[in-house]
């Protein structure tokens, strides 16, 4: 798969909304295969870096942070770092990292494969459930057709060898 925008495509034009997108966006969000949860940073804080890296934090981004952390689950887990979540709770708090930043589109690169199958099929949904909430589309990259089949979304299926 095309990893845009880190790679130029070999041929056409990448458009989000209308704009062609050149370089890196905040138009597309990326999420990792693993959640890169920094350990010496509380799940709060790990879900604001990617505003403070792009010197867009203010107090209502924060608050918008906030309300994400609470509608799933994790509000109550704000000041914990990542070691004392479960590892479902940590890619939660890895998807709502991408989501702070407002992205059009998400990338999800194997989002639930460092979880157990019953993991993964929990989050598959809880994720779907998300992406739902939020009106957002997303582009998911998996080896398990029944973890796409989970994400309760509209689907198209792309096959590569």
């Amino acid at each position: 798969m095309m990893n845009f925008p880190l790679l130029k495509p070999s041929k056409g034009k990448v458009f989000v909304n209308g704009k062609e997108v050149k370089g890196t966006s905040g138009d597309i969000g990326y999420m990792f295969q693993r959640d890169h949860l920094f350990e010496w940073r509380t799940i709060k804080q790990n879900a604001l870096i990617g505003l403070e890296i792009q010197d867009k934090l203010t107090k209502e981004k924060e608050k918008f942070v906030e309300n994400l952390l609470d509608t799933y689950g994790l509000g109550e887990f704000k000041d914990h770092y990542p070691r004392q979540l479960s590892g479902g709770m940590r890619q939660r708090a890895a998807l709502i990292r991408t989501l702070a930043l407002k992205p059009e589109i998400l990338l999800l690169d194997e989002p639930f494969s460092a979880l157990d199958y019953q993991t993964r099929l929990t989050i598959a949904d809880e994720i779907g459930t998300i992406l739902k909430k939020e009106g957002k589309t997303a582009i998911m990259v998996t080896h398990d057709i029944a973890e796409a089949m989970r994400t309760k979304r509209k689907r198209d299926y792309m096959y590569c060898n």
